[in-house]
């Protein structure tokens, strides 16, 4: 596995803000996430080249007030705000560079529902798909009410991919929200077993039993790292963006990997990061994995 160390726990929590409910509903979950890690909060604002994408309050006025909604709940927090200019994926993904101060970038997320808002939409699916610090896309919650952060964090892992950063990010997840931590692997069989599975039924069962005996090993190092926290595994027969949204119902926070990309290509998210961020009603992280670390 090797030592995963704790990059960007020691950083800022950065929200972004574009005026949307889900944009302070962000703002929210942030600051509850900063006082976890004992970090600063940093609220940005991304003031498009043209002003009529980004609609509703002018940017100081925007973060000044969600500022404003944060210290109700968390008065002790260090709380800095900024309007930024620029492209607002190039800005928020600039934010989580080694040279910005984001140790963890949280956006609002409309999912499948109607886009109002730059970061509900294509925005925020290029930032997360982008970003070098793990994203968390968060849906609105009930008007000024605190964003809770009870429930499971559960983490979405693939077997037969390197999972080192996904597994560090949900385990200290799980350790200082003191809860429990569900590790689903999802799985299915290939095609070409299709003729031998109809013929021998017990392949599929034997194919289970080895994921499952899979995802056992590869939390045996974690187990030992975070020996406070309580960990469930359970390997599951079916899509993953489907069985992983199943598995996150009512959880505080559901976390997949995204492979980062070297190649000269606009980078992308992965069909399942895709899925859940569009379908889960919980808050999603999405972490980038270098190829090649356990």
């Amino acid at each position: 596995m090797g030592d995963v160390p704790a990059t960007g726990w020691d950083r800022a929590v950065v929200a972004g803000l574009d005026g949307s409910a889900e944009g302070l509903a962000a703002g929210l979950w942030a600051a509850d996430e900063a006082v976890l890690r004992g970090v600063p909060l940093r609220l940005v604002h991304v003031r498009e080249a043209d002003p009529r994408v980004v609609p509703g309050a002018g940017g100081a006025e925007l973060v000044r007030d969600a500022a404003a909604r944060v210290r109700r709940f968390h008065p002790e927090l260090v709380v800095a705000t900024e309007t930024v200019f620029g492209h607002a994926a190039d800005a928020l993904v600039a934010e989580t560079t080694d040279a910005g101060p984001a140790g963890l970038l949280v956006l609002g997320s409309r999912g499948l529902g109607t886009v109002r808002g730059f970061l509900a939409g294509s925005v925020g699916l290029a930032v997360a798909a982008a970003s070098h610090r793990p994203v968390v896309l968060v849906r609105a919650g009930s008007g000024d009410e605190a964003p809770a952060h009870g429930g499971d964090v559960v983490a979405g892992v693939d077997v037969f991919e390197p999972n080192g950063e996904v597994l560090a990010f949900a385990f200290r997840e799980a350790a200082v929200r003191s809860r429990r931590l569900r590790a689903v692997a999802c799985w299915s069989l290939p095609p070409a077993y299709g003729y031998v599975a109809a013929l021998d039924p017990g392949v599929t069962a034997e194919v289970g039993r080895e994921v499952a005996a899979t995802l056992a090993d590869l939390l045996v190092p974690w187990r030992q790292r975070f020996p406070s926290v309580t960990v469930t595994e359970a390997a599951v027969a079916g899509s993953p963006g489907v069985e992983l949204v199943r598995a996150a119902a009512g959880a505080a926070l559901l976390a997949v990997g995204r492979h980062r990309t070297r190649l000269p290509l606009a980078p992308r998210l992965g069909h399942v990061a895709h899925a859940v961020i569009h379908h889960a009603s919980v808050p999603v992280a999405v972490v980038p994995l270098e190829a090649g670390r356990h």
